[in-house]
């Protein structure tokens, strides 16, 4: 709250009435919102796939996010989220994308954000590149994240357990010695001509489970919502992207 000293003078009812003085003026400032941090993946990066799920951090007061994307240094709007992730579609291989996200709320947005950018790689398998939340399977082909969303709305990526093998792993959302989360990506192209997906968690929050085929930039969302057992996920059909 600021208090801005000055005069103001009039008359109070009728001009016969007693003639007053008020020398203070309270105006009400509401705080401004920061702007959103930790782009997924990170402003700069190379080599991402072409089915990419980009994320954020979330705001502190924020409501909703502007999300900007384009391939101009000045992206365009294309949406607003009340999360803090946004699917662009099956991109391009080889090219730079620019990407921005515009916290708001009811009656203030944040201002002077920066603009992030990454750069696609080529086509073929192998495309996947591991990091901290992201589970690369079946020869490097497929990436897997995961976000979740609790009861007091906080929300974040699953972090990957360090074990598994070449075709399945493991995630955890609170800490890391409570897993949630076990991911499978089959060949099963000598069966059906499909990738399988399978996965098992032990929880009850939100979370949206993002399996993409790097080679092609398909995508698989499996989703569970806030205060139901997750089921189990046997997709026998999810990519038919063979071979």
């Amino acid at each position: 709250m600021v208090t801005v000293y000055g005069m103001r003078r009039g008359w109070k009812g009728a001009p016969t009435d007693t003639y007053y003085n008020s020398n203070t003026i309270t105006v009400v400032c509401s705080a401004g919102l920061a702007c959103a941090s930790n782009p997924n993946p990170s402003s700069g990066a190379t080599g991402i796939s072409t089915g990419p799920t980009l994320s954020w951090s979330a705001v502190s007061g924020a409501t909703a996010y502007d999300v900007y994307f384009g391939t101009s240094t000045s992206p365009s709007y294309v949406t607003t989220t009340s999360g803090t992730s946004y699917y662009p579609g099956t991109l391009n291989q080889n090219t730079t994308y620019y990407w921005g996200v515009i916290p708001k709320n009811s009656s203030t947005s944040a201002s002077g954000c920066s603009v992030w950018s990454f750069t696609t790689g080529g086509s073929g398998g192998g495309g996947c590149q591991a990091n901290a939340t992201t589970l690369c399977l079946n020869n490097n082909r497929f990436k897997v994240q995961v976000t979740w969303k609790d009861y007091n709305g906080n929300t974040g990526y699953g972090t990957v357990a360090p074990y598994g093998t070449s075709d399945s792993g493991l995630f955890w959302f609170f800490t890391a010695s409570n897993w949630e989360m076990l991911v499978k990506v089959l060949n099963g192209c000598g069966y059906n001509s499909h990738y399988w997906v399978f996965a098992a968690a032990t929880t009850d929050v939100e979370y949206h489970l993002y399996v993409t085929d790097t080679a092609t930039g398909t995508v698989k969302q499996y989703d569970n919502t806030l205060g139901h057992a997750s089921p189990a996920i046997t997709d026998s059909s999810a990519f038919a992207t063979c071979p």
